[in-house]
């Protein structure tokens, strides 16, 4: 499915709709790996709203936004260019804000 979802896009443009929230990780660090070896500035992971979840409750959002600010230490904008989407820039750790600060610990950065 991720390569069907993939085919014809362009380099920095990742849907991860229809994957297991493992394999989207999995495939999210890849693209981030690839992008930053290419020096992209950033990409835009299509992860969807949640509406075909158990529930309708999102869960690649939350986990891919995690895994990037936690593991990668990446600028994370939900919602851009679409409410499926996430914008993550691919910066330094000192320049990926706030959030990323509280999230791994340190509010006085």
């Amino acid at each position: 499915m991720h390569t069907a979802n993939n085919t014809g896009r362009a380099p920095d443009e990742v849907d991860l709709h229809g994957l297991h929230v493992s394999e989207a990780i999995s495939r999210a660090d890849g693209a981030i790996r690839q992008a930053r070896a290419r020096g992209a500035p950033r990409l835009v992971f299509i992860v969807g709203k949640g509406l075909h979840s158990e529930g309708g409750v999102a869960r690649l959002r939350p986990a891919i936004e995690r895994q990037l600010v936690t593991k990668h230490s990446l600028r994370v904008t939900p919602g851009v260019p679409n409410e499926g989407c996430l914008l993550v820039e691919l910066v330094e750790p000192s320049q990926a804000g706030w959030f990323e600060r509280i999230v791994t610990g340190c509010v006085i950065c």
